[in-house]
């Protein structure tokens, strides 16, 4: 039997994602060289351009904690076999924030034919700048 490297893992995929942490799957090579998938190499970039390796794990997935809110982190893994490693997964990347909480309930004030809506900002964006508002009137 010829032993040789893996195909890389795929479908990098968010699985649970707040303001200090973010955990990811992946799909295991289906083409394993001929030798079972050992464990798997994780490697990140915080931000800066710059992969640095973080750990082997032996499941397909992996929790990144400790991060800093609102910083955009990118991952990709190797699969490794008794051959070697394979090539990089395709680089999953996601920021580390949540939705904003909620602003303070509206205040209505009637002028004339127009009706004013204001309310306070939410008292926290979560890590990612509100962009927008959406009133609903019901």
């Amino acid at each position: 039997m010829i032993i040789t490297n893996p195909n890389p893992p795929t479908s990098l995929t968010a699985n649970t994602i707040t303001t200090t942490s973010i955990r990811f799957s992946w799909v295991a090579p289906s083409i394993v060289g001929g030798s079972p998938v050992i464990d798997y190499a994780v490697y990140w970039d915080q931000g800066v351009a710059s992969w640095t390796f973080r750990q082997n794990v032996t499941v397909n997935s992996y929790t990144s904690s400790g991060l800093s809110t609102g910083t955009t982190y990118s991952y990709y893994v190797l699969a490794r076999n008794a051959f070697g490693y394979s090539l990089a997964s395709t680089a999953g990347s996601w920021l580390a924030a949540t939705a904003p909480s909620t602003p303070a309930p509206p205040v209505t004030t009637i002028s004339g034919s127009n009706v004013i809506i204001s309310w306070s900002p939410a008292p926290s964006a979560n890590g990612s700048p509100i962009t927008s508002y959406q009133i609903a009137i019901m």
